[in-house]
Parts: C-alpha cells; sequence; structure tokens
C-alpha cells in the first residue's frame, strides 16, 4: 500500500505532540497536519541508557558506541502495532532550552520538528540533547521522513531542516549517521 494514502486512511486520532518539559505549539506557517504519535526531548547530556521510547531490547547493548562521535538516527519499527521509534540523537541547542518536538505529515512525509524553546534568555553555551519519538500508525512500506530543527528565535515555521530520506522499515530497526562532525559542546561520558 502506497504510505501517503495509508497514512491518510489512519489519521483519524487526535494527534499527541508531547514534550518532557510540557512545551508544545506550532508556528502560524507551518502546514500539513499533525502526525498521529508522540515525542520528547532529554535533558542536557542525551538519554541514559534504557529510557524514553526506546530500551536495550530495542536497540541491542548500546544506543551508540562512541555516543560524541556522531549524531545519529536510530529507528524501530513494529509491524504488530504499526509503530516507527525514532530516536535522533546528539542534537545541539542552548544549554537553557527546554526542548519540544512536533510531528507532522505532509504531502506524505513524516516530519519531525525539533524546537529549542527559551522562556529566558539564552545561556552562553551549548548542550546536546536527544530527541524520541513514537509514529503510530504507519504501513509497512517505504517511509518518507524529515528532520527539522527550529532555534528559538525563529518564531515561525518548521526551521532548517537537518536530515531527509526514506526509511525501508521492513528489516525493523536501523541507524544512520546525521551528522559525523565534532562538537566541543559534548561529554564522552553521555550515553
Amino acid at each position: 500500500m502506497h504510505f501517503a494514502a495509508a497514512m491518510m486512511k489512519h489519521m483519524t486520532s487526535i494527534v499527541l505532540a508531547l514534550t518532557l518539559t510540557g512545551a508544545c505549539g506550532s508556528g502560524p506557517d507551518e502546514q500539513g497536519e499533525r502526525a498521529s504519535g508522540a515525542g520528547g526531548s532529554s535533558d542536557c547530556g542525551g538519554y541514559e541508557q534504557g529510557s524514553g521510547y526506546f530500551t536495550s531490547a530495542d536497540t541491542g547493548d548500546d544506543v551508540a558506541g562512541a555516543y560524541c562521535d556522531a549524531s545519529m538516527l536510530y529507528w524501530t519499527y513494529n509491524a504488530a502495532s504499526a509503530t516507527l521509534r525514532v530516536r535522533h540523537t546528539r542534537t545541539e541547542m542552548n544549554c537553557g532550552a527546554n526542548p519540544s518536538v512536533d510531528l507532522w505529515l505532509e504531502e506524505g512525509v513524516l516530519q519531525i520538528v525539533e524546537k529549542e524553546v527559551l522562556d529566558d534568555e539564552p545561556y552562553g553555551c551549548q548542550c546536546v540533547f536527544d530527541f524520541d519519538v513514537l509514529l503510530e500508525d504507519v504501513p509497512p512500506d517505504l517511509v518518507p521522513l524529515e528532520i527539522w530543527q527550529r532555534e528559538h528565535y525563529e518564531d515561525e515555521g518548521k526551521g532548517m531542516r537537518i536530515w531527509t530520506g526514506t526509511l525501508d522499515v521492513s528489516p525493523g530497526a536501523g541507524e544512520i549517521v546525521v551528522d559525523d562532525q565534532e562538537t566541543p559542546w559534548c561529554d564522552q561520558e553521555s550515553p
């Protein structure tokens, strides 16, 4: 079944865009419709092993052998429940951020929008955060996916697209390098 048609067929439930910090919302010019699922972010430093939507059973013994070496996209697909779990690791944002995430479906493409939300003035440092999402009603097919990042000063839109591709969910799990550049803001003692 074509992905867009299957997603439109299953888009009857209310969409949740949850975060660990309780921040939510969207910019006025974002297009498309909310995707069915939920999402959240870690504290500064990333998720500890086995927390968030991923467990050690989902990803083996280690989510990232060398956490600071690369920003990674890990995913697992459960055909029985038609759910796709996605973790984006080592995302740089201001240390004062309360990150949140929105999930969109636009022209058949699932979009994860990672938002840097600040309650006060930005801190003078950057931290690394992990984002987890659980997408529902995802058919066992090729899944077009985009990762966007919106910084605190961007009041509208989705920000900048940092990754785009198509996941073949038939193997059940996979990983993709999003950015292999070193960052001075990552602590090797992170997950």
